[in-house]
C-alpha cells in the first residue's frame, strides 16, 4: 500500500506541471490571437519548428544516454552531467557561429524578413535550450516532482507575462512573441542553474572521453528515429509553408494550439499506464485486464473527441473571429493525441519483445503517409489538408503499432479499433464538411450513437449484469 501511494503521490507531483502549463498556455493562446491576426501568428510557426529541430539534433542521444547512466554507481552526477552536456555546448556553439555567417538567408527561411534581433537573442538561446533540457533531467531523474512541475508552471508564466507585455508595450507583430518566448526560457533557465549549482563540476580533469564514446554508442542510434518523427511532426506546417499562405499558416498553428492540450492526457496517462503494464507483464496478470483498459481508454478518447467538437465553436471564438476558419481543421487534428494515447494500451508486444527496433519503422511509415497526403492535398486545400494529412498519418500510426505488437504478443481482437476508426473518421469528415448549425445536432447523434455502439465493450469492462445485481440489493436494502 506504501509503495502504491508513493507512485500515485510521485505522479501527481509530476502532473501539476503539465496540468499547469496547458492550463496556462490555453490562456496565453486566445489573448495573443486577439493581439495579433493570423499573418502574424503564421510566422511564429517556423520558429516553433526550429525549437523541435534543434532539439531532435544537437543532443546527439546524449539526453537518453545521460538518463540510462544516471544510476550508474561507476559516475559521480557531477562527472555524469558534465560529460553528457558537453559535446551538444560545443555543437550550439557551431549553431551559433552558422547563424553569424548565414544570418540573413536563414532569418529570410524563418521569418520571410531579415530580422537581426531575433537572429542575435537566437545565438544566445540555444545553449541555454541545452542546458535547461540537462538539469531538467536531472530533477527528474532525481524524482523531484514538484520542482519539476513548479519550473515548468514558472517558465509557462513568464512566457505569458512577457509576451502579452511585449504585444501591448513593443510591437503586436510576430517578433514580441517569439522574443517573450526566447527571454522567457532564457530567465528560467538562469533561475534553474542558479537552484542546481552544485550539479556543476566543471573541470578539465572530470573529462572522461571513454564516458563520452560510451554514451554516444547508446545516443547515436537513437538520432535516426528521433529525426523520422521531427519529420512526422513538423511535415505539416513545412508543406503549407511552401503552398500556402503566412495567414492560413497562422490559422492553422491556433488550431495546433487548442489540440496540443489534450497531449497532457497522453503525457499523464503514460506516465501512469508504462509501469503498470510493465509490472502486470511480469506477475502474469490476465490479458482480459489489459484489454479494459484499451477498450476503456478508447471509450474515454472517443468521447472527449466527439465532445471536442461539440464545443469547437465556443473555442474559435475565444481565439478571435479571424481564426474562425481553424474549427474546419481541428476535426482530423485531433486524431493525433487521440490515436498515439490508444496506441499506448495496443504497442506493449513491442516492448515486452523487446522487439524496439520497430518503432523506427512505425514512424517512418507515419511521416511517409503525412508526406504524401499533404504534398497531394495542401496546393489545393490548404490547411484541411494539412490536417488531414497529420490525421490519417497518426491512424497509420497506431495501425503499425497495433499490428506489430499483436504479432508478438497475442491475437487480440481487432473489432474495436476498426469500429471506432471508422466512426471517428465519419464524425470528422461531416465536421469538416457541414458548415451550418445542424452539426451539433448530428454531432449530438454521433455521440449517442458511439456510446449504443460501445455498450458490448463497456458490459465487458463494468460487468453490467453484475452492477445491476448489486444495484437491485441496495435497492432492497433500502
Amino acid at each position: 500500500m506504501q509503495k502504491k501511494d508513493n507512485f500515485f503521490s510521485s505522479l501527481l507531483k509530476f502532473a501539476i506541471g503539465p496540468l499547469g502549463a496547458a492550463l496556462i498556455s490555453f490562456i496565453t493562446v486566445p489573448v495573443t490571437t486577439w493581439l495579433v491576426d493570423p499573418e502574424q501568428y503564421g510566422l511564429t510557426t517556423m520558429f516553433t519548428l526550429l525549437q523541435t529541430l534543434i532539439t531532435s539534433f544537437i543532443y546527439l542521444g546524449l539526453d537518453q544516454a545521460y538518463v540510462r547512466e544516471y544510476n550508474n554507481k561507476k559516475y559521480s552526477k557531477s562527472k555524469l552531467l558534465f560529460n553528457s552536456i558537453l559535446l551538444p555546448l560545443l555543437i550550439s556553439g557551431v549553431a551559433t557561429v552558422i547563424l553569424i555567417l548565414f544570418m540573413e538567408p536563414i532569418s529570410i527561411y524563418l521569418f520571410s524578413e531579415v530580422n537581426y534581433i531575433l537572429m542575435n537573442w537566437l545565438m544566445v538561446w540555444i545553449p541555454f535550450v541545452v542546458i535547461e533540457r540537462f538539469l531538467l533531467l536531472n530533477i527528474r531523474m532525481q524524482e523531484k516532482g514538484m520542482q519539476y512541475s513548479l519550473y515548468n508552471i514558472l517558465t509557462r508564466i513568464f512566457i505569458m507575462i512577457l509576451t502579452i507585455g511585449l504585444l501591448l508595450c513593443y510591437q503586436r507583430t510576430y517578433t514580441s512573441i517569439v522574443l517573450g518566448t526566447m527571454i522567457s526560457q532564457i530567465v528560467s533557465c538562469i533561475i534553474l542553474m542558479i537552484i542546481s549549482g552544485r550539479q556543476f563540476d566543471f573541470k578539465n580533469d572530470n573529462i572522461d572521453l571513454v564516458l563520452i564514446k560510451n554514451m554516444l554508442k547508446f545516443g547515436l542510434p537513437i538520432l535516426p528515429s528521433v529525426i523520422i518523427v521531427w519529420v512526422l511532426n513538423s511535415s505539416d506546417r513545412l508543406v503549407l509553408n511552401q503552398y500556402s499562405t503566412i495567414n492560413e499558416i497562422g490559422i492553422y498553428f491556433a488550431a495546433m494550439k487548442l489540440v496540443t492540450a489534450l497531449n497532457m492526457i497522453q503525457s499523464i496517462f503514460a506516465t501512469f499506464w508504462v509501469p503498470m503494464a510493465y509490472r502486470w507483464h511480469e506477475e502474469n496478470v490476465e490479458k482480459e485486464q489489459f484489454e479494459k483498459v484499451s477498450y476503456g481508454l478508447g471509450i474515454f478518447m472517443g468521447m472527449i473527441f466527439i465532445g471536442v467538437l461539440l464545443c469547437k465553436k465556443i473555442m474559435i471564438m475565444i481565439l478571435s473571429p479571424e481564426y474562425s476558419d481553424a474549427q474546419y481543421i481541428l476535426p482530423f487534428l485531433l486524431f493525433s493525441p487521440i490515436m498515439y494515447t490508444m496506441s499506448e494500451t495496443t504497442t506493449l508486444g513491442i516492448a515486452f519483445s523487446r522487439k524496439t527496433h520497430f518503432n523506427i519503422w512505425v514512424s517512418l511509415i507515419a511521416a511517409v503517409v503525412n508526406l504524401s497526403i499533404n504534398f497531394a492535398l495542401v496546393p489545393y486545400i490548404g490547411g484541411i489538408g494539412a490536417a488531414m494529412g497529420t490525421g490519417i498519418a497518426y491512424i497509420a500510426f497506431f495501425w503499425a503499432r497495433t499490428l506489430i505488437s499483436r504479432r508478438y504478443w497475442y491475437k487480440f481482437d481487432l473489432k474495436f479499433y476498426l469500429i471506432n476508426m471508422i466512426v471517428l473518421l465519419v464524425v470528422a469528415a461531416t465536421n469538416v464538411i457541414v458548415r451550418n448549425p445542424s452539426i451539433y445536432v448530428i454531432d449530438i447523434a454521433f455521440l449517442i450513437a458511439f456510446i449504443g455502439i460501445n455498450l458490448p465493450f463497456l458490459n465487458k469492462i463494468i460487468d453490467l449484469k453484475h452492477l445491476n445485481l448489486i444495484l437491485k440489493k441496495i435497492q432492497k436494502k433500502a
